[in-house]
């Protein structure tokens, strides 16, 4: 082996100067600038070109035609003492661009580490998100509706160049002025650009990720830093969409992330709406920050009391549950006591406490009897295929549905559901194709569109608009009545097609960002939130008023909390005849006049 030669070893001694960085190069430029002058001094001094012939002279003409380039210090003395000043003057020159380059390129570093973001952030009790794709504004928007007026710092971290995630955070979300965002442009899936956002010092971590693999590398990343802080209640919130990433998510986190299975709740939300007309829009409701949401809150003075007492006594919120030992309890039994040690958890407008009757008043009634009505939209068509199609055929085999699928790229799928007794009847043709929507409608009372998973996101969603229409063409030239469930990727492209009151849209990205934010804030929310979209448990059930109350009569609110509870129902609102919005909550001492058409919002059992 040779050895390296002398100007291999200055090559590699002078680029191990400059990876030091700008103090480095100043300080060997300066050096050497020194050099340079001791030696002209030395020159002139041994050769006496200047009549004052000392060194001390010497070196400070050298210094200061170096410095003062556009004047010669001096111009008396011998010619080789003019060329050597003049030497110094040309040295100075060099020395000064040098150096101003040196600076401004510094300076340039500086400012591209402002843009990207990388000095550490200084906060408490901060909001992270993980991640940064369009799912990134529906979830910074429900931050902002959850804080109310409180001053909270949300901070977004991503592979995007910090002004650039800023601009685009203000141009899809109206930022209030108690949010402050902070960007930060870092590799989310390394520990140590994580450390830029504080994560022990955060209250929660929202992982914002589209792919499963990815997630999990970064609940690994983020476990990495929060070991080191056993003591530490950070809620960590991510997603996954493939049901067997689930347990290596699970592993990753240390079991101290919320780990949400998209796949499952918008399957299980998609099957329900199909057969509860409104329910995707009561169900978004109950997510959504922006009327009446879940919190958990405490009433010193309810103690002791029954859960009946709570319900009739609480004017601006609505008894749903109670939280005992770690445990959520929903839609407990009336005459539940509430300890010491219980939380409840109410539906109301705001997290500020409600306003207590002192006397409360316990309505005496007959209670009608709720009669099973005959399900006459047994028969349900699902059009298209995708990965939530096994689950939403099995809830609805629960409820004894007729299932017809029509599609033509996945029909080997969905044969091996067909043999499983599944589903019922296959349609193998063009989706597109008007008569064979024209047999789907014929048929069916209630029709779901999936969205196409082997296209992008718009694509897919322009392709479930298309079918959409056309069916919608076919009920105005037929004048048939039936529902249609679309499933959608991304709300701006549900907001192309007008709303019917036929229609219900599934926003599938909307949906989990609400839930991940939902549980970013309480994390035992995810029980809460899993039992009302299962076939165990309680659920959510729009029914007919006329089932609970007189009809045609005006009564208090507090008396149909009451006929609720006497069948095991808890009253969340209702919705009018011909109207799809969702009254939420309505306060305990308003009055209200139902007809036999109008649906209330109840939790329960069956």
């Amino acid at each position: 082996m040779t050895k390296p030669t002398f100007k291999e070893k200055f090559h590699y001694w002078f680029d191990g100067k400059l990876a030091k960085g700008t103090l480095s190069m100043i300080r060997m430029l300066t050096t050497s600038i020194l050099i340079l002058i001791l030696f002209i001094a030395l020159i002139v001094y041994f050769f006496s070109f200047h009549e004052n012939n000392s060194f001390f002279n010497a070196f400070w003409d050298s210094f200061a035609s170096t410095i003062n380039a556009s004047v010669l210090y001096s111009s008396e003395g011998k010619i080789g003492y003019i060329l050597l000043m003049a030497i110094s003057a040309i040295i100075g020159i060099l020395f000064t661009s040098i150096l101003i380059g040196i600076l401004s390129n510094a300076i340039e570093e500086k400012l591209k580490s402002i843009k990207y973001g990388n000095s550490k952030i200084i906060e408490e009790n901060h909001t992270i998100i993980l991640g940064f794709n369009p799912n990134t504004y529906q979830l910074i928007n429900q931050l902002c509706m959850a804080a109310e007026r409180n001053k909270e710092c949300i901070v977004v971290a991503g592979n995007t160049e910090k002004d650039v995630m800023h601009q685009l955070i203000r141009e899809n979300v109206d930022i209030p002025k108690n949010i402050r965002i902070k960007c930060r442009n870092i590799d989310i899936l390394n520990p140590n650009d994580l450390n830029y956002c504080s994560l022990p010092t955060s209250k929660s971590i929202i992982i914002n990720e589209l792919d499963d693999n990815t997630t999990i590398k970064i609940l690994l990343a983020v476990n990495t830093i929060l070991k080191d802080y056993p003591d530490l209640n950070t809620n960590i919130v991510a997603s996954i969409k493939n049901e067997k990433k689930l347990i290596p998510a699970n592993v990753a986190s240390n079991n101290k992330a919320t780990i949400i299975n998209i796949k499952s709740f918008v399957a299980r939300l998609i099957a329900y709406s199909s057969m509860q007309l409104y329910f995707s829009n009561v169900f978004t409701e109950l997510l959504d920050f922006s009327d009446s949401e879940f919190y958990i809150k405490t009433y010193p003075s309810l103690i002791n009391k029954s859960f009946l007492h709570a319900t009739l006594s609480l004017v601006n919120d609505t008894p749903i549950g109670i939280i005992e030992n770690n445990k959520v309890i929903l839609n407990p039994k009336s005459n539940s006591i509430i300890n010491e040690d219980s939380k409840l958890i109410v539906f109301s407008k705001n997290s500020k406490p409600s306003s207590i009757l002192k006397d409360v008043y316990f309505p005496k009634f007959e209670v009608p009897t709720i009669h099973k009505k005959e399900d006459n939209d047994k028969n349900i068509a699902i059009i298209g295929y995708n990965d939530s199609f096994e689950t939403i055929v099995s809830e609805l085999k629960m409820f004894n549905k007729t299932i017809y699928v029509a599609d033509t790229k996945n029909m080997n799928d969905i044969n091996v559901y067909k043999n499983k007794n599944l589903i019922d009847y296959t349609i193998e043709d063009d989706i597109k194709n008007i008569s064979t929507l024209e047999y789907i409608v014929d048929n069916c009372t209630k029709i779901i569109i999936l969205s196409d998973n082997t296209l992008t996101d718009d694509e897919a969603d322009n392709k479930s608009i298309n079918i959409l229409l056309l069916l919608r063409n076919i009920r105005i030239q037929k004048n048939i009545k039936f529902s249609i469930i679309v499933e959608m990727n991304h709300k701006s492209n549900k907001s192309l097609v007008l709303d019917d009151d036929e229609t219900d849209f599934i926003v599938s990205s909307d949906i989990i960002s609400m839930i991940q934010t939902q549980i970013s804030k309480e994390p035992c929310f995810i029980s809460l939130f899993r039992e009302l979209l299962s076939e165990k448990g309680n659920e959510v059930y729009l029914k007919s008023a006329n089932d609970f109350v007189n009809i045609d009569k005006e009564i208090s609110i507090a008396r149909v909390r009451a006929a609720a509870l006497k069948h095991n129902c808890i009253f969340l609102g209702y919705i009018r005849e011909n109207s799809s919005d969702f009254v939420s909550n309505p306060n305990l001492k308003s009055r209200v006049k139902f007809n036999k058409n109008d649906k209330l919002i109840v939790i329960s059992e069956d």
